[in-house]
């Protein structure tokens, strides 16, 4: 279980401070959004994720920087390495220069998915259990085999 720092009840002020409404947080495009899909939304999310979640966030936004500055910076050595080797009479320059970029292409994209996994997770726990719409309900009535209790967390 994810231990989030701040405590497990959400804080009232922390949505009253980013003018939020109590909307769901959403990942789309490699960013938290709360509300709509505006830059505000971008930011009321980034605000709530880094005071509920603090190193978690910054962990997620660490790993897609810098699987993004791999994969450019892989890609561009890759095609470099690639026009090198075809346009010279010695190809083991290329072919190194094509290995450094394949490398950083290998390497980068697995660190884009890894903080897109945990900014999701990171919006799914706090629309499960931290969005101000939620609230645990204990509700009596009709089931399938007669008549009982539910308690809904």
């Amino acid at each position: 279980e994810q231990v989030i720092r701040g405590g497990m009840v959400f804080n009232q002020e922390l949505l009253d401070a980013v003018g939020g409404k109590g909307e769901k947080m959403r990942f789309d495009g490699g960013k938290l959004y709360l509300g709509s899909h505006s830059t505000y939304g971008h930011l009321q999310a980034d605000y709530v994720a880094f005071n509920l979640y603090g190193d978690d966030y910054y962990k997620a936004r660490r790993l897609r920087t810098t699987g993004h500055s791999l994969t450019w910076v892989g890609a561009s050595l890759f095609s470099f390495g690639f026009l090198l080797l075809a346009g010279s009479d010695v190809p083991e320059g290329g072919a190194v220069i094509m290995a450094v970029g394949a490398a950083g292409l290998g390497s980068g994209i697995p660190l884009i998915c890894k903080g897109n996994r945990i900014l999701k997770g990171i919006a799914s726990d706090y629309n499960s259990r931290l969005s101000p719409d939620y609230r645990p309900s204990l509700t009596f009535g009709p089931c399938r085999s007669g008549v009982g209790v539910a308690f809904n967390f």
